[in-house]
């Protein structure tokens, strides 16, 4: 039995500044660390996705290149359509990009962002969670839509540039709105951040009152939470008000 969500936040800013205090303190409660860097045979974003040494470069490419498509993903709100429907491919290059680009996180900025909010520096440490996404934010822009940080997904610590967690993409179009939740690497107890991330963002996203689409979309390990994520979201009054279930993306 899921827990019943509180009140979402009035405003977009609120939102995110509620998420990011729910990440902040989350991330306080954790031994965080750095750990070994990837070695050359085992990296930590797979080559099987990428062309180059430059996995940014990459997705910024293939968001070049895409625009057409990725553009009609958007407008369709990366849904496919009722049971039966065909596969819409532009639907499936969008989730791919959204399960490719979450493992482009700085995570020695989040790291560094919790040390700072336990030493009480929360401008600092606000600043922090939002820079180590940047390189998301840029690729994200590229589609017209924008990435939001929900939480990590591990309960006693986090290994340099390896730790799982989850995050939402969400469009700027009031004409068709809809969250991506993708997912790099997810624990029960995460699955309550989720939702009050997504209750805080739904109704804030530009959306000229049509109900948010929601899809889910995880590479690898972050596949098979995604798998987890979307079957609790049919449960009944998992997935908060002003919204509506789309499509599972796994890779």
């Amino acid at each position: 039995m899921q827990a019943p969500l509180p009140m979402p936040s009035g405003t977009i800013n609120e939102a995110k500044q509620n998420i990011a205090v729910r990440h902040l303190v989350q991330l306080a409660e954790l031994t965080l660390k750095r750990g070994a860097q990837p070695t050359a045979g085992e990296p930590e974003i797979p080559n099987g996705l990428f062309g180059s040494a430059s996995h940014f470069d990459d997705l910024v490419q293939w968001s070049n290149d895409n625009k057409t498509q990725i553009a009609e993903a958007v407008k369709d709100r990366a849904f496919g359509g009722p049971d039966g429907s065909d596969i819409k491919w532009t639907n499936v290059l969008l989730g791919c990009m959204e399960a490719a680009t979450v493992y482009l996180r700085d995570s020695a900025k989040v790291i560094a962002a919790a040390e700072a909010y336990k030493q009480n520096d929360f401008e600092a440490a606000f600043r922090l969670l939002e820079e180590s996404t940047k390189q998301i934010q840029e690729v994200a822009a590229l589609w017209g839509m924008k990435f939001q940080l929900l939480c990590d997904l591990t309960e006693s610590s986090a290994t340099f540039e390896t730790g799982p967690y989850c995050g939402a993409f969400y469009s700027e179009n009031p004409d068709a709105p809809f969250i991506g939740v993708a997912f790099k690497h997810e624990p029960a107890p995460a699955m309550d951040l989720i939702r009050q991330g997504l209750n805080d963002l739904c109704p804030n996203i530009p959306n000229k009152g049509i109900p948010v689409m929601v899809h889910v979309a995880g590479h690898s390990f972050g596949g098979s939470y995604s798998n987890l994520c979307y079957n609790q979201f049919t449960i009944p009054a998992v997935l908060p008000q002003f919204t509506t279930l789309g499509d599972l993306y796994t890779f």
